[in-house]
């Protein structure tokens, strides 16, 4: 029997799931008539992203990422694993900018918080973590400008180095990894905060 490659054990110990033999999920689903989370990278992002913002919000009193707009729902709702089209993989990517890196509540983040006049989205969660919550994420905050240079780059200017750069940092072999390989840095992320922080409240 084989042994399966180390960093697809990564992939499915996030989801804390075995992989092979069918899925875990559905058995659950249609044998036991249970409740469970989804696996696929993509519904799992949105059920934890879900949960993360309730939790959130009843700790503090708000969100720490803002609901959509309805005009912008569709970033949300249709958000995937792309296929291996750039053109879809572009789309996509720039939908989970809008999900987490615009909607960062910056307004309320900035409440008795000490920082610059030009200071951006990033640079505010990073203040407000440190100086709120005395927590640093160095890692954390540099994936979001990743992510942001890779939407910045790809989709909003004509591609050339700085996206060959920013796509590098990601690149899992093709366009398809490339972001599940995103999606679970960003579920990492929901679930740094939610362990250093929701837990300690």
């Amino acid at each position: 029997m084989g042994i399966t490659p180390y960093e697809e054990q990564q992939h499915w110990k996030l989801f804390n799931i075995k992989n092979g033999e069918g899925s875990a999920v559905s058995y659950i689903r249609d044998f036991q008539a249970e409740f469970c989370s989804p696996t696929e990278p993509a519904l799992f992002f949105k059920e934890r992203f879900s949960i993360f913002n309730d939790k959130w919000r009843k700790n503090f009193g708000w969100e720490l990422f803002k609901p959509l707009r309805e005009e912008d729902e569709h970033h949300y709702k249709t958000l995937r694993i792309p296929n291996n089209e750039q053109k879809e993989f572009d789309e996509i990517v720039l939908s989970l900018n809008k999900i987490i890196i615009d909607s960062l509540n910056v307004g309320e983040m900035k409440s008795n918080l000490t920082f610059d006049e030009d200071d951006k989205s990033i640079y505010i969660l990073q203040k407000y973590l440190e100086q709120k919550h005395e927590a640093s994420f160095p890692q954390m905050i540099n994936f979001l400008r990743n992510l942001q240079d890779l939407r910045s780059s790809g989709s909003a200017h004509r591609k050339g180095s700085n996206y060959k750069k920013a796509y590098e940092k990601f690149d899992k072999g093709d366009l398809p990894k490339t972001f599940e390989n995103i999606l679970i840095q960003s579920i990492w992320l929901l679930n740094t905060i939610d362990n250093k922080i929701l837990k300690r409240v």
